[in-house]
C-alpha cells in the first residue's frame, strides 16, 4: 500500500462492530507494519486495546478511504504497533466514507439570485449547508465554495434537500453528476481538515498531560 504516509489519519475499529476504538494518525510506517500514534490519557484505549487482537483499520488518504485487517503487535508507551498485509486492503465508495464539520461561507445561484448560506459539514456526496432565508427544495442550483482564503473557488451543482432530521434553516446540497476529479478535491479537502483536527487533539492532549 504505496499510498500509506506519515500523519494519515487512521480508525483502529473492532471487527463486524463499527466502533471506533481510537482515532490517531500514522507516526511511522515500515515494510509489513504501522505506528499509530497514542494519546498520553490513554488508560481506556490500553484497557481495550492489546497485543494479539484483532482490528479493522480505515485509513484515510487523499485517494480515498482504505478499509484493511490487522492485528496488534505491541502496545507501546506512545504508540500502536499493527501489521498490515500491502496486497490486502478494499476501497471504500468515495462519496460516502468521509463527512467533516466545516463551517465556510459559499454562495449558491438559482434563477439568476444569489444567496449567502455557511456550510455546516462537508462531504464526498453534498454538503449541509445553513441558510436565513428560505430555500426551494428539490431545486437544482449552482453553488460557489471557497475553502481556502487563497485558493481558487469551487463551483459545482446540486439540489435542495430537507428532511426532518434538519435543523430549522439547514438544507442538503447533493452533487449532481459531479467531476470525478472535482469529488477527489472536495474529498482532499475533507482529508486535510480532519486531519488538522486529529493532530490538533493530540497536541492539545500531549501539552496538558506534561
Amino acid at each position: 500500500m504505496r499510498f500509506i504516509k506519515v500523519g494519515q489519519v487512521i480508525n483502529l475499529e473492532e471487527p463486524n462492530k463499527n466502533s471506533i476504538l481510537l482515532q490517531s494518525t500514522v507516526d511511522k510506517v515500515e515494510k509489513d507494519r504501522l505506528y499509530i500514534k497514542l494519546p498520553k490519557d490513554s488508560a481506556i484505549i490500553r484497557s481495550k486495546i492489546s497485543d494479539g487482537d484483532e482490528l479493522n483499520c480505515r485509513l484515510y488518504t487523499q485517494f480515498g478511504v482504505y478499509l484493511f485487517f490487522s492485528m496488534v503487535l505491541d502496545v507501546q508507551d506512545n504508540y500502536i504497533v499493527v501489521d498490515y498485509n500491502p496486497d490486502e486492503y478494499r476501497l471504500l465508495d468515495r462519496r460516502e466514507f468521509i463527512r467533516i464539520d466545516m463551517k465556510i461561507p459559499a454562495m449558491l445561484e438559482y434563477n439568476g439570485k444569489f444567496t449567502r448560506v455557511m456550510t455546516v459539514d462537508v462531504g464526498g456526496g453534498g454538503i449541509k449547508i445553513f441558510s436565513y432565508e428560505d430555500l426551494p427544495t428539490n431545486s437544482h442550483m449552482n453553488m460557489k465554495i471557497i475553502f481556502d482564503k487563497d485558493a481558487s473557488s469551487i463551483r459545482v451543482c446540486g439540489k435542495i434537500l430537507k428532511n426532518d432530521k434538519l435543523k430549522e434553516n439547514e438544507y442538503l446540497f447533493f452533487f449532481d453528476d459531479i467531476d470525478e476529479n472535482l469529488r477527489t478535491k472536495i474529498i482532499g479537502k475533507c482529508i486535510e481538515k480532519q486531519a488538522s483536527q486529529v493532530r490538533e487533539f493530540l497536541d492539545n492532549n500531549e501539552s496538558s498531560n506534561k
